[in-house]
C-alpha cells in the first residue's frame, strides 16, 4: 500500500497538510510528540501510520525508516517535509549538514 510521509505532522503546517492529504491518500504522520500525533491521526480520514521519530537523530534515520517500511509492508510514494524551523535561504545554500 502506498503512503505519503509528512514530517512535522504533530502541529502547524505539517498537521494541517497531513489532515488535508488524508482525504485522498494514506499518510505516515511523523513527529516527536506522540500525543499530538495521535490527535492529528484522529482528524485524518484514510489510513494513517504514526512514526514517532526525532529527525535530528540522523545517524539512525535510514535504518528507522527502512524498518518502518518493512514492518508495515508499505511504500512511500510522496514526501512533505514540514518539521523544524528553517532560515530561508536559496536552495543552492542547503546541504546535508
Amino acid at each position: 500500500m502506498e503512503y505519503t510521509l509528512v514530517t512535522g505532522a504533530s502541529s502547524g503546517v505539517g498537521r494541517e497538510l497531513a489532515i488535508s492529504l488524508s482525504k485522498t491518500r494514506n499518510v505516515i504522520l511523523n513527529g516527536r510528540n506522540k500525543e499530538r500525533l495521535i490527535e492529528t491521526q484522529e482528524e485524518c480520514e484514510n489510513n494513517t501510520i504514526i512514526w514517532n521519530y526525532d529527525l535530528e537523530k540522523i545517524d539512525c534515520l535510514e535504518d528507522e525508516i527502512s524498518s518502518l517500511i518493512k514492518e508495515k509492508r508499505i511504500a512511500v510514494s510522496g514526501f512533505v517535509h514540514c518539521a523544524g524551523v528553517f532560515k530561508m535561504v536559496p536552495i543552492r545554500g542547503v546541504n546535508v549538514d
